[in-house]
C-alpha cells in the first residue's frame, strides 16, 4: 500500500477497521480505507523550518484504488521536553506540515499486488527499500495501562514517528486530531465501573465520557473536536477488571482516517520517562480544540 522511500525515513500508518464481537472478544472483522505517510527526516544540524519531501499513500479497498500524493514538508519546531525539576531541555520536538502537492499529484491507479507495482506520476517504478533504510514510525496513538489491585488506569498518548529524544536527534511527531463521536474501545474480561476523570474529562482534551460497557469491553467516547501536540498524554480513563489487562486489545476509532490506531495494552514504560512526561505535562501538553456545534 506504500513504503519508506527515504534513508532514515519516518512513517505513520493508520487505517479504518470494522469491529465485531466474536466469542466475547472485540475483534477486527474488516478493513476500510488505509493511510501511510512517509517523510524524509529533518536534519537537526540545519536551521528550524527546513523543507523536505514526503509521500502520502491512501488505499480504498472498496474501489481497490491507491492514491499517491507527493508534497513538500515544512519541518517546524513544535516544543521542548524538559526535566520538570531542573528545567533542562531534554529534547526538541519537530512536526511536519505538508504544503501544496507537487506538480502532477495526486495520482490514482489500481492498487498493485506488490511493492514492485508502486509507480510515480510518470509511471516510473518506485523502489521502496523498506528493510535496510533504518526507517522509523508509529501509529498516531498508543495506549498504556497501570494497575493498582483491580483498578486499571489508562493513558492515551500521541506517539512520535522518529528521533531518539536527544538534542542531536530530536523527536519528530505529528499534530493529531480527534472529533466528537470518536471512540476508544478497550477489550477485556470482568470489566466494571468505568469512569472518566481528570484531564480526559476536560473539554480541552476531548470531554471524554463512558459511552457503554459490558463485562467484556468498555467504550469511551470523545465529545469535542481536539488537536493534540506530539507527545501529548491524556490520562483519566479508569475501570476495574478481574481478568488480565496487559496484552488486551484496544482500538481508537476515528472518523478522521489518519487518526485511527489499534494495538495491545502495554504497561506504562520506564518510570523515569513516564515521570518526566507526566510531571511536565504543562510544558509538553498543548491542546488546540474547538467544541463542535450541534
Amino acid at each position: 500500500m506504500g513504503g519508506c522511500f527515504f534513508a532514515g525515513g519516518q512513517n505513520q500508518p493508520s487505517g479504518q477497521v470494522t469491529l465485531g464481537i466474536v466469542n466475547n472478544r472485540v475483534v477486527v472483522t474488516g478493513f476500510g480505507q488505509q493511510s501511510w505517510k512517509n517523510f524524509a527526516p529533518p536534519d537537526p544540524a540545519k536551521p528550524m523550518n527546513q523543507t523536505t519531501s514526503d509521500w502520502d499513500f491512501k488505499y480504498d479497498p472498496a474501489t481497490n484504488k491507491l492514491t499517491v500524493a507527493a508534497t513538500q514538508t515544512n519541518w517546524q519546531f513544535a516544543g521542548q521536553l524538559r526535566n520538570p525539576i531542573t528545567g533542562q531541555v531534554i529534547t526538541n520536538i519537530f512536526t511536519p506540515t505538508g504544503t501544496a502537492n507537487q506538480a502532477g499529484y495526486p495520482i490514482t491507479y489500481n492498487a498493485p499486488g506488490t511493492f514492485d507495482g508502486l509507480v510515480d506520476k510518470n509511471g516510473a517504478k518506485l523502489d521502496p527499500d523498506y528493510v535496510d533504510q533504518n526507517g522509523t514510525g508509529n501509529q498516531p496513538f498508543s495506549v498504556s495501562a497501570s494497575l493498582i489491585g483491580a483498578k486499571v488506569d489508562i493513558n492515551l498518548m500521541t506517539t512520535v514517528i522518529g528521533g531518539s529524544g536527544t538534542l542531536s536527534d530530536p523527536y519528530v511527531g505529528l499534530f493529531t486530531s480527534l472529533v466528537s463521536g470518536d471512540e476508544l474501545i478497550i477489550d477485556g474480561s470482568g470489566i466494571s465501573n468505568p469512569t472518566v476523570t481528570g484531564l480526559a474529562a476536560t473539554i480541552a482534551a476531548g470531554g471524554w465520557i463512558v459511552d457503554s460497557f459490558t463485562s467484556d469491553y468498555v467504550i469511551f467516547r470523545d465529545t469535542a473536536d481536539v488537536t493534540f501536540d506530539p507527545l501529548s498524554i491524556i490520562s483519566g480513563f479508569e475501570y476495574f477488571s478481574i481478568g488480565p489487562v496487559i496484552g488486551e486489545s484496544w482500538f481508537l476509532v476515528s472518523s478522521i482516517l489518519e487518526s485511527n490506531s489499534l494495538g495491545l495494552l502495554a504497561p506504562v514504560s520506564e518510570p523515569s520517562t513516564v515521570l518526566l512526561l507526566l510531571a511536565s505535562a504543562s510544558i509538553i501538553l498543548s491542546l488546540r480544540y474547538k467544541v463542535r456545534s450541534t
